[in-house]
């Protein structure tokens, strides 16, 4: 019975525990079968058995019958001892009549045995059953290789291969006894019992437990069983060897005693250990890759038998060691084999081009059976720089796999079968012959016609390579296992070579001469001259075009003009003429370098019909991409090149700007560069001239009076129109790539009586001046569409001229034509005009009267400075009536305008002289030198006021020579000698004067002393004659050098004596006494004059901020200690002092000097350091100088090294004293620079405040200050502070939390903010709140200007704080349209009258239209902004410390950002800095509002509604972009869309793209209701789409959306001129993703009732990170046939199919046979979802699924029914059926017809008797041989699908035996052959293979003993007919469970 093998798969083992009556054999070793009987038969017959007989006599059916050791009957209801399928089995299979009987026989049993029923106590009639067929009690364990299992791949797989060995006896080995001894083989070779039946075997493994751990032997231990197989053919053995083995327990030795591993398996594969079998198991089963993921060695156990008994389970050799790879896979002895290369081998490398390399190497060595490698090519680059972070492109290493076919390696069976190995050779030979194919083999690899030749290609040009190669099996990827050692490899170091570079981009030449006109588009460019090259431009963006400037989002250097041949959208076109320039000369400016030229490139002119930019880009493009790599197909790309300039449309208005440091005329012309272009385009002949004069004043009357007059020439009018070249120029074309201006003048006239005489003369240059061009940056300055340049009086105009202006603008490259001629201007500064008549009345224009003899007062009405100016300087005159009576007194001052009249005083005049007083004025730093008209007074003589004049006094004037003096530090510090420059007349009435001088205390009774006191004068040391430059009518008194006695020789170091020294008086005494009266002997004296003054202390400079305003503010301190020491000592004592000091003087001086006269003495010079404080008590002015570091350019900044030009400032008066705590008060706002010295009582303070001057200090980076001291004559040297930084803080935060906040109340966006804090001293801050639209067409507007109190403003008197109020300014208005509101911030009481909050809320509505605002600070109601002139309100209000803005009328559709700039209302940067920002909010508007706002905009159409369009599948321009990983894009159109020309440029803008999430939630919603669920999305958050590019796909212009924020979202349109929003589009799903984990596929029948074809259901899942796939609506699969060696199988796409609704998490397509699925054939599936605009990445591959129908099978319990005749046989059988595991899957089968086909064999040989295929169950077989066995099977398949089952399982197999014929048998001829017959003997004679087995073991019983089957035992009535013959109950095993991945 098979059951009993089935029901034991441990071999005899399980059969123990089962039995039903007591075992009293061991069956572990024992032999035994197990037999079927029927239950009713076992009370009353035995068994018996006897030996199978070989022949057909009968005589062996009637003896030597015996009975058995034992039989044991065996339960087959439990589970355990039949398969487990049986539990299964329904309950009527329990009550089955038969019984399963387990026979024991004794260990000398026959080979094979029979057995039969007999009864236990002999009947009459009843007679002993007919025998069993031949049953084998006892199958030996089979013998294992020496070698250990191992890895065998080959190109389809890698499998495990297990050798072992069977011992069937000499049937099978008597070819090899001849060559050996029968004393060596009956050891090796001697017979085992049951190995001649042996036609299965079956494999188990498990882990070892050796090597497992603890926590894994629970797991390791149980085995892991394979399904049994049949036995495959046994190999070939080769005789051809002589050698006798030694045979020592089963290990061979050689003559050494060595252990001989190749002799060893060579003497296998000679056969002598045994028939030899090698299996394969297949790495993919389940059970071995779990066995060989645990990591242990795994074991192995293989058993062999039949159909009814197994051997013992016998265990092969194992792995000692393993190693894990990461899949988890063990790797040692089951590791891949390693392919490395042979050691001799080089790899030879080459390049062939600058991106390729030529590699060349010898086939790697292979196992044998590979034919296919899988050679790994790898080039890393060797960079010398150190490599940096981030990954830069060509830093990557190339990898390329190249599959190579190479002559398959024969194997060891081969070599010895068909090798040349004559006679009988040892083994040595033969093992060395083996070698020697071997290295032939390897030999062959090695010529040069056989190596590997490949090419790697994109490599980087002129870069080092380090190349590899290495090897691999192609089959070995697939197993996860391991090399048995790291792939060795070749590796060589190679270079590419170097490929021409890129075109340089082309340069725009400055100062090229070429006549290029004005108005042509023309550029002229230095190019590099490579053939080949065509020069092309695109235009430039925005921020360098106003006209046709291309959007950045499609700007792209993708592509050329090229794309225009094949009707491809491109933004670059080829320049149609480009003409040399250079005529082929060599240089550089105009003159072509090397490889460089000189081209004009000429573009389309205007009026022609294509885009006219005026900014364009230019590069260099290959002309044939075919010729050039594609590295070199475009050069760089050009800067940014205006091509033509419009000319400024209306001529420069002039204008005079006066101040009193400087003036200069101002030239306005209308320039758009910051601003604008007119919209729509106007041209220059066709635009109306809208600029208004009329209110412009004449600011020079007298070149009005001289226009009414008619001298003054008169512009004549110009228009473009008339000007036909110029007037198709748009207005403002290339006006912003304008860099320079450039003005020319010409002279019309003068002003002067002397120019104008010059100009009738023609002596002065009469024709069109050209001044040098000027940056735009430096000297002008651009406000919106003006800009400016102003002319300074150092331009080379004629003062006083009348001239006439043009202006043109460029770039340096290129220039527009000169403006139109403005109106004539006179160059010059007004001079100060006289006083109206009404003023002075009648009086006369100058009055005098007498102050005393020599004084005169006189007066006169101020002058009236010109519009600009306040400061005058005059002089007054008084010129003698005679001339004889003296010189002319002048004196000059400088007066600030103040109107009314002045009166100034005039010294030094003469008594009883007649002068004239005239007075003239005119501007001290600007305007002409030369005085204006003179005012004069009536003759006037002075009485004497006494009885004689004196001698005039000795006047102290400013000494110029040492005004310069710096730092008294810079002196040697050891002369103190004085030094005063003085003013007196060396003879006067015949009578020669000396000087003298006296130290001076200071008392009122000093003066008399000192007229009375001879004694106390003293001479100077020298006194030398200055010479002074004369003047034409002007008389000066000699002024003379006076140098004193030396202080530090006669006061040091005693303070009163420096305290004396200070001051002194000089008078003038007579050498000789005159006849004149005595008091003429002396002069009065001299004012008291300082001799010196030492530097001031302390200086220090600081920034310094006050409320509103930031000074930079001089400290410093005098030192009064020298006075106060003199006040302590007392007038006595210093007379008494002085007496001392001018007597030690007198005694020391050279009376030569006192002889020698004035002007003989040489006078020394030097620089005096002063003692500290010395003459600080006499200070009574100061002076400031200020300097600013600048760099080489001479730009002031901060960081500079060098230093700039002293800025001296006028003298002052000295400040009143300050306190020191006061300037220490805290106002500071930067940095401070100076020194202190030690407080001191005797110190006094003064601050002073530095004068902006012409550097405008405050503007500069760094500054220092120097200041000097005196009393207007004599001065300090001068004191310099350290480096003042001009740096104020920006305002900021007052918290780290700080924020502002913003949020929606209805219609009112209401927008807060805390106060920011500012440096100490400045109280108010201006806030700009500016409002961020999300939106590309929207521009950012400034909501407000807030001027309000900062956070750390000063407090008052009282504790409270002194706030200011906050102001509101009018975004975008001039100063005139300044709208402020001043908001007091009340405390908590007074502001309860407010709401109770201290809140004061006032609203400003802005009237007037609003069209006057700028365009970028235009207001924020939707209605304005669609056109309508509607009021928009703003509130301000402050609470506390929170200021809030309310806005109100924003548009709903946009979303708001909002950042609150800052900065300091009068004080530092002009520029805001950002202290606040919110972040972007939405307005939601309730459903009532929408409805309304909908029903309001109707009379605007809608925007259309965005439509998708399909994304190509292989676009080529889509590439780059569709290969990342997060391409999230889409291609949109709708109606209007495409590329805008000329006309529509406006309209085109018109719209916006937004775009809005689509939730997860709402899917379901979307698939069901469509588009009419789109509004309730349509308030969600939108936002503008950033990266647009516009393109066509299949001539249909559409818009390709980038970058997209979400996975899934709709977009819309939004009208930015009526801020109307269209309807939002569908979801669109921008990137489907990837199938999250590998398809599941089944088989699947289709049809209704009968299975009409077949189908492979994928089903996956769809739920991913993003949800995407839950969105898709078709689906795409492909499949690809797997498992045909030598075939590449390409995929083979199915067209794109519905995807029925996902419900779930999971999803199924069907891919039916018509799609191109053929059965019989294994596959792998790929799926990929989308939707029929957008389709994502395919999914893994599929696990491979065998196509095919399982065949019908027939019930286990089935049997064939036999009848047979001597000549003829009837087979019946029952319906076979579908296999039960399919029945619920394929009902369809059922219905299905089944063919049958019948094979019956028969005779020795087991021939094919007869072949038939039926659909019937039954059928008749003839002609037979009488008295014959035969054998029958059955076979059946679908009529539809596959073919027949082949196997064991899936047939009916029965033997019978036909009848004898009634013809008797004569005389039987047999025939013995030799094995030389047989074809085995000799050493050239094939071994016979095969060996009978079936037919020997069919018993042969005479006639009389065929009642029951042989092998059924079913009863066979002889005189019925067939069709009552008893059906065969011969058990059916059942089927082992389907493994699918078998």
């Amino acid at each position: 019975s098979p059951d009993a093998a089935e029901a034991d798969p441990e071999g005899s083992e399980g059969l123990e525990e089962e039995p039903l009556v007591p075992a009293t054999l061991d069956w572990r070793t024992n032999p035994w079968v197990a037999l079927r009987v029927e239950k009713a038969s076992l009370e009353n017959f035995r068994v018996e058995y006897n030996a199978a007989p070989s022949t057909q006599s009968g005589e062996q059916y009637y003896r030597g019958w015996q009975e058995p050791l034992d039989m044991q009957p065996l339960d087959i209801t439990q589970p355990s001892t039949i398969s487990d399928r049986n539990a299964d089995a329904p309950s009527e299979a329990l009550d089955d009549p038969w019984q399963l009987v387990r026979v024991g026989f004794p260990d000398d049993v026959p080979e094979v045995v029979v057995c039969r029923l007999v009864p236990k106590v002999p009947q009459i009639g009843v007679h002993a059953e007919p025998p069993t067929a031949p049953l084998v009690p006892y199958i030996a364990p089979v013998s294992f290789s020496a070698r250990p299992p191992w890895i065998r791949g080959t190109d389809e797989g890698m499998r495990i291969t297990i050798r072992f060995f069977l011992h069937p006896g000499r049937t099978s080995m008597a070819e090899h006894t001849t060559q050996v001894t029968p004393q060596s083989m009956q050891k090796c070779l001697a017979p085992k019992k049951g190995h001649r039946f042996v036609s299965r075997y079956q494999v188990r493994l498990r882990a070892s437990s050796s090597t497992a751990s603890a926590a894994q032997k629970s797991d390791m231990m149980d085995w892991a069983t394979l399904v049994p197989a049949v036995l495959p053919v046994p190999c070939v053995s080769h005789a051809i060897s002589s050698d006798v083995p030694q045979v020592d327990d089963g290990i061979v030795i050689d003559g050494t005693g060595h252990s001989e591993p190749l002799l060893e398996e060579l003497r296998e594969l000679m056969g002598w250990c045994g028939t030899r079998h090698e299996i394969d198991i297949d790495l993919t089963f389940d059970a071995v890759r779990k066995v060989l993921s645990t990591g242990s060695a795994p074991e192995f156990a293989l058993r062999v038998g039949n159909d009814y008994r197994w051997s013992e389970w016998a265990s092969a050799s194992s792995v000692s060691s393993t190693t894990e790879n990461s899949s988890g896979i063990v790797a040692s002895a089951f590791a891949v084999p390693s392919i490395e290369p042979d050691p001799e081998m080089f790899l030879d490398c080459s390049p062939c081009s600058a991106t390729r390399l030529r590699l060349r190497w010898a086939p790697f060595d292979r196992p044998v059976g590979i034919e296919c490698l899988e050679y790994v090519v790898r080039a890393s680059p060797a960079f010398a720089e150190q490599e940096t972070q981030g990954c830069h492109e060509g830093h990557e290493t190339i990898e390329r796999i190249f599959l190579v076919k190479h002559p398959r390696r024969m194997t060891d069976d081969e070599l010895l079968q068909f090798g040349d190995f004559r006679g009988q050779l040892p083994l040595t030979k033969i093992l060395t012959s083996l070698q020697a194919a071997r290295k032939r083999e390897r030999d062959y690899d090695h010529d040069s016609n056989n190596l590997v030749k490949v090419e790697l290609s994109g490599l980087l040009p002129c870069t080092r390579y380090n190349v590899s190669v290495s090897a691999r099996l192609p089959a070995a990827a697939a197993t996860m296992l391991m090399p048995a050692s790291p792939n060795a490899g070749l590796s060589v170091e190679a270079e590419t070579l170097g490929g021409e570079a890129a075109p340089a981009a082309p340069v725009c030449l400055t100062d090229f001469e070429c006549s290029v006109v004005p108005q042509a588009r023309a550029v002229i460019l230095r190019i590099d001259s490579q053939l080949g090259y065509v020069l092309e431009y695109r235009a430039a963006g925005d921020n360098s075009a106003h006209f046709h400037a291309q959007h950045p989002a499609a700007r792209t250097e993708f592509g050329g003009s090229w794309q225009t041949q094949v009707s491809a959208e491109t933004s670059w076109y080829r320049v149609k003429s480009a003409s040399r320039c250079d005529g082929g000369s060599q240089g550089s400016g105009g003159k072509s370098g090397s490889g460089l030229v000189v081209v004009c490139a000429d573009l389309p002119g205007f009026g022609t019909d294509v885009p006219l930019p005026d900014a364009v880009e230019f590069r260099l493009c290959i002309e044939a991409r075919s010729t050039a790599h594609p590295c070199r197909w475009t050069g760089a790309i050009s800067e940014p090149v205006a091509v033509c300039f419009a000319p400024p449309r209306l001529p420069p208005r002039v204008k005079r700007i006066l101040s009193d440091e400087d003036w200069c005329l101002s030239l306005t012309i209308e320039l758009f560069k910051s601003a604008s272009a007119p919209s729509p385009i106007k041209l220059l002949g066709l635009s109306i001239l809208d600029f208004d004069d009329s209110g412009e004043e004449l600011a020079d009357p007298e070149l009005a009076d001289l226009r009414s007059k008619g001298i003054s020439p008169t512009a004549s009018e110009e228009t473009w129109a008339t000007q036909l070249q110029f007037a198709c120029i748009p207005v403002g074309y290339g006006h912003r790539m304008v860099a320079r201006v450039q003005f020319r003048y010409i002279l019309q006239g003068g002003m002067s009586a002397a120019l104008q005489q010059q100009f009738e003369d023609d002596s002065v240059d009469r024709q069109w001046q050209v001044a040098p061009a000027v940056p735009i940056s430096s000297a002008c300055s651009v406000n919106g569409a003006q800009c400016t340049l102003n002319i300074r009086s150092n331009a080379g105009l004629l003062d006083d001229g009348i001239y006439m202006f043009q202006v043109r603008v460029g770039d340096g490259c290129r220039w527009s034509t000169w403006s139109h001629t403005s109106e004539p201007y006179a160059f010059r500064v007004p001079p100060p005009a006289l006083p109206f008549m009404t003023f002075m009345a009648k009086q006369q224009p100058v009055t005098v009267e007498s102050v005393s003899s020599t004084v005169a007062r006189v007066r006169w009405c101020d002058w009236r400075p010109a519009q600009g100016l306040t400061l005058l300087d005059y002089e007054v005159r008084a010129t003698p009536v005679r001339v004889q009576d003296g010189s002319v007194v002048t004196t000059q001052f400088e007066h600030r305008y103040r109107g009314g009249f002045l009166e100034h005083e005039v010294p030094n005049l003469l008594p009883f002289t007649s002068y004239v007083f005239s007075v003239q004025a005119r501007y001290p730093h600007v305007g002409s030198r030369f005085w204006g008209v003179r005012q004069e007074s009536e003759p006037m003589a002075l009485e004497c006021m006494s009885a004689s004049q004196d001698p005039p006094a000795p006047i102290a004037v400013p000494d110029e020579e040492r005004d310069s003096l710096e730092d008294d530090s810079s002196g040697d510090g050891v002369s103190m000698q004085c030094f005063s420059t003085l003013e007196f007349p060396e003879e006067e009435d015949g009578m020669q004067y000396e000087l003298e001088y006296a130290f001076m205390l200071g008392d009122d009774s000093e003066e008399i002393e000192l007229r009375t006191g001879r004694a106390l004068w003293l001479r100077p040391a020298e006194v030398k004659l200055l010479e002074i430059p004369s003047l034409k009518g002007v008389r000066h008194l000699p002024r003379w050098r006076v140098q004193l006695h030396d202080v530090q020789s006669v006061a040091a170091p005693d303070p009163l004596k420096l305290a004396l020294f200070q001051r002194v008086c000089f008078r003038l005494r007579a050498q000789q006494v005159p006849r004149a009266p005595t008091m003429r002997f002396w002069s009065g004296l001299s004012p008291p004059v300082c001799t010196g003054f030492a530097g001031p202390d302390s200086v220090m400079a600081v920034l310094a901020a006050s409320a509103d305003r930031l000074v930079l503010e001089l400290h410093f301190s005098l030192d009064r200690r020298l006075v106060d020491a003199a006040a302590t000592a007392g007038s006595e004592e210093m007379r008494a002092l002085r007496s001392d000091i001018t007597k030690s003087i007198a005694t020391q001086q050279d009376s030569s000097v006192a002889s020698g006269g004035f002007g003989q003495h040489a006078c020394t010079s030097g620089m005096p350091s002063w003692p500290r404080g010395f003459g600080h008590a006499y200070v009574t002015r100061y002076q400031l100088r200020v300097r600013m570091q600048v760099n080489s350019n001479g730009v002031s900044e901060c960081t500079g090294t060098d230093w700039g030009a002293w800025e001296v400032f006028l003298d002052s008066s000295l400040p009143k004293e300050a306190d020191r705590d006061m300037l220490l008060g805290g106002r500071f706002v930067g940095s401070a620079g100076g020194s202190f010295r030690g407080e001191s009582p005797q110190s006094r303070w003064f601050c002073a405040e530095v004068p902006q001057g012409k550097q405008n200090v405050l503007q500069s980076g760094v500054a220092q200050v120097a200041v000097r001291i005196g009393d207007g004559s004599k001065w300090s040297p001068w004191r310099n502070t350290k480096d003042v930084l001009m740096v104020v803080q920006p305002p900021r935060p007052a918290r780290e939390g700080d924020e502002a906040k913003a949020e929606w109340t209805g219609d009112v966006c209401t927008i807060s903010w805390p106060p920011a804090v500012s440096p100490s001293g400045l109280d108010s801050i201006e806030y700009q709140l500016v409002v961020e639209p999300d939106s590309l067409q929207a521009p950012t507007r400034i909501g407000a200007v807030v001027i309000a109190p900062a956070a750390n403003a000063r407090r008052d008197d009282g504790g409270q704080r002194a706030e200011q109020p906050a102001h509101l300014l009018r975004p975008g208005s001039s100063q005139k349209k300044r709208l402020s509101v001043s908001i007091g911030l009340t405390n908590s009481t007074a502001g309860r009258g407010v709401g109770g909050s201290g809140l004061l809320r006032m609203q400003v509505p802005l009237q007037g239209d609003h069209s006057s605002f700028s365009a970028p600070t235009s207001n924020l109601r939707t209605s304005v902004m669609a056109g309508c002139a509607q009021e928009e309100r703003e509130e301000v209000r402050v609470e506390r410390q929170i200021i809030v803005v309310e806005l109100y009328d924003l548009c709903p559709e946009f979303r708001y950002g909002f950042a609150v700039l800052a900065r300091y209302p009068t004080v530092g940067p002009r520029t805001f800095t950002k202290v606040f920002e919110t972040s972007k909010v939405v307005r939601r508007l309730p459903p009532l509002a929408l409805a309304s706002r909908s029903s309001e905009s109707m009379s605007v159409p809608p925007p259309p509604i965005p439509e998708q369009l399909p994304v190509p599948l292989d676009p080529q321009h889509l590439r780059r972009w569709l290969s990342d990983d997060d391409a999230r894009l889409t291609i949109l159109r709708w109606d209007g869309v495409g590329v805008p020309s000329e006309d529509d440029a406006v309209a085109s803008a018109r719209f916006e793209l937004q775009v809005s999430k689509v939730s997860d939630s709402s899917r379901d919603r979307w698939m069901t209701c469509g588009r009419s669920a789109t509004n309730q999305n349509a308030r969600d958050a939108w936002q503008p789409c950033t990266t647009l590019t516009a393109t066509e796909l299949q001539d249909r212009s559409c818009v390709l959306v980038r970058d997209l924020p979400f996975f899934v979202q709709q977009f819309r349109l939004l009208d930015t001129h009526s801020l109307r929003a269209g309807q939002p589009s569908l979801p669109v799903v921008a990137m489907y993703e990837q199938i999250p984990s590998v398809p599941a596929v089944k088989m699947e029948a289709l049809g209704r009732k009968v299975t009409k074809s077949m189908g492979a259901r994928i089903t996956f899942p769809v739920k991913t990170s993003a949800n995407t796939l839950r969105w898709a609506t078709r689906y795409q699969a492909r499949f690809q046939k797997v498992g045909v060696a030598d075939v590449v199988n390409q995929w083979e796409d199915l067209e794109l199919a519905v995807l029925d609704p996902i419900e779930s998490d999971r999803a199924s397509v069907l891919i039916r046979e018509e799609d191109g699925l053929e059965l019989g054939s294994t596959y792998t599936f790929q799926v990929r979802l989308g939707d029929p605009c957008r389709i994502g990445p395919w999914s893994q591959s599929s696990r491979p699924l065998f196509f095919a129908v399982t065949p019908p099978e027939p019930h286990r319990t089935a049997g064939i029914k036999i009848d047979a005749d001597d000549v003829q046989v009837d087979l019946s059988w029952p319906p076979f059926t579908l296999i039960p595991s399919l029945v619920g899957s394929m009902p369809g089968f059922a219905e299905m017809p089944i063919e049958y086909t019948v094979v019956v064999r028969g005779g020795a040989h087991d021939e094919i008797v007869s072949t038939i295929v039926t659909r019937s169950t039954s059928i008749v077989v003839r002609p037979l041989t009488p008295a014959t066995s035969y054998s029958a099977s059955v076979a059946a398949r679908w009529a539809r699908f596959g073919d027949a089952s082949h196997t064991h399982d899936g047939q009916l197999q029965a033997v019978f035996l036909t009848a004898p014929s009634s013809k008797r048998l004569v005389a039987e001829l047999s025939k013995g052959f030799s094995n030389a017959e047989a074809g085995g003997a000799g050493p050239e004679a094939s071994p016979v293979l095969g060996r009978s087995v079936l037919p020997q073991l069919v018993p042969m019983p005479p006639p009389r003993f065929t009642a029951r089957d042989p092998l059924t035992y079913g009863r066979i009535a002889t005189q019925e007919p067939p069709a009552s013959a008893r059906t065969s109950s011969y058990p059916r095993r059942p089927r082992p469970p389907v493994a699918p991945q078998q």
